[in-house]
């Protein structure tokens, strides 16, 4: 194929693409993954706080337009705090977040939830920013 192709048309090319099945609309970081940016939590709570609300609404529209997709809700932590912690809390996260998906609109039947704690980081943990980064919910395409 062209080296230029994007098959998911998410604006990230097939080569340099992490996840190359995201649906339609979904607002992908320059792996091509669909992070949940600017959904946060209370410290070290599952509880939703500040514009998080606002993008999940979004989320619910983009998967109601897309039937078919299966989604896996990750939570991801920093590196700061017992591994075991950072499991659960990220757990409880995912959970919440697939739990306002649900009440609002999208369909139970093509969502699970998973905590991967700090097993998976994108960025480094040695800084702020990229602890922050490492602190997210991503939304993988089963």
């Amino acid at each position: 194929s062209m080296t230029g192709d994007d098959d998911d048309n998410d604006g990230v090319l097939n080569r340099a693409d992490s996840c190359p099945q995201t649906p339609m609309g979904a607002k992908v970081n320059k792996l091509g993954c669909w992070v949940l940016k600017g959904v946060h939590f209370a410290t070290n709570s599952a509880e939703l706080t500040g514009n998080s609300t606002r993008i999940l609404d979004n989320v619910v529209s983009v998967l109601r337009r897309n039937p078919g997709v299966q989604i896996e809700v990750q939570g991801h932590t920093d590196s700061r705090g017992s591994a075991e912690h950072n499991m659960d809390l990220s757990d409880r996260r995912a959970h919440a977040v697939m739990h306002y998906l649900v009440q609002n609109g999208a369909s139970a039947n093509n969502l699970s939830a998973k905590g991967y704690g700090e097993e998976s980081p994108i960025a480094t943990n040695d800084s702020a920013a990229g602890r922050a980064t490492n602190r997210r919910v991503e939304l993988s395409v089963k």
